[in-house]
């Protein structure tokens, strides 16, 4: 593929260096450019899915969660502020876009591993249950957020939810997530059969829950009946051409 743009690691920037997969500096006065432009939301989706992507950006145009200044790495207190803001936020964002959830929820732990128990009042699978590793870029999502979200999913799947609160950076470092889902999985195994589990991650907890199914069929544990895999993050590279391109509309 020879367009001026791409040079088989991923598409590149304007005057600037792009680090292939090697480790290696890429630079290339070609690259692709374009104009400033406007995106709107999709009109192949509801009018409610479209009020709900509109929820999620500024009067600015800018998308909300690239609001917050990112620490430096090893700023532990800097990740704690801006950690309880974006989930204070994603809490808010949750509870305009659904109604008032109905689901009860109980939080306890596996094996040390903090999970948080969300059961439906209309349950249709009493002996189901759906493991939900919740997003959040590997560092957000944890606490109130993923409960509330486990009580969300609760109501929208009407199946029992463990939505695991898993360990986050910078204060554990990996393999610490990675961890405790496997300890819940083992649990949930020890409390259904595994054709009565479903694993489900969205965005980092994609990574995580493909990356906790590997682990558990290396030793040898059952797998589930299905792995739902909701806008995984797979490429922790970053090399593809869509990160270039689709920088700053991820919302």
């Amino acid at each position: 593929m020879d367009h001026g743009s791409y040079d088989g690691a991923g598409l590149l920037l304007p005057g600037a260096g792009y680090m292939g997969l090697e480790g290696q500096m890429i630079t290339d006065e070609r690259s692709l450019r374009l104009e400033a432009r406007t995106i709107p939301t999709p009109t192949s989706i509801s009018v409610e899915a479209r009020a709900a992507l509109e929820r999620l950006i500024g009067t600015d145009g800018v998308p909300l969660n690239a609001s917050f200044e990112m620490p430096a790495h090893d700023d532990v207190a800097g990740w704690e502020k801006v950690k309880a803001a974006v989930d204070a936020n994603y809490v808010r964002l949750l509870a305009a876009a659904s109604d008032m959830p109905e689901a009860t929820v109980a939080t306890t732990r596996f094996d040390g591993a903090l999970v948080h128990v969300a059961t439906p009042a209309d349950v249709i699978a009493s002996d189901a249950v759906y493991l939900e590793l919740h997003g959040g870029a590997l560092v957000f999502g944890g606490g109130d957020a993923c409960r509330h979200g486990a009580c969300v999913q609760a109501d929208q799947l009407r199946v029992t939810v463990w939505s695991i609160d898993y360990r986050l950076p910078p204060e554990h470092r990996y393999p610490a997530a990675l961890d405790d889902c496997l300890a819940v999985y083992r649990a949930a195994l020890e409390r259904h059969p595994a054709r009565h589990i479903v694993v489900g991650g969205r965005s980092a907890g994609g990574n995580l829950a493909a990356a906790m199914l590997l682990r558990a069929r290396d030793e040898g544990l059952s797998m589930p009946a299905a792995l739902v895999l909701l806008s995984p993050e797979v490429d922790l590279t970053e090399s593809g051409d869509s990160f270039a391109v689709n920088a700053g509309e991820s919302m």
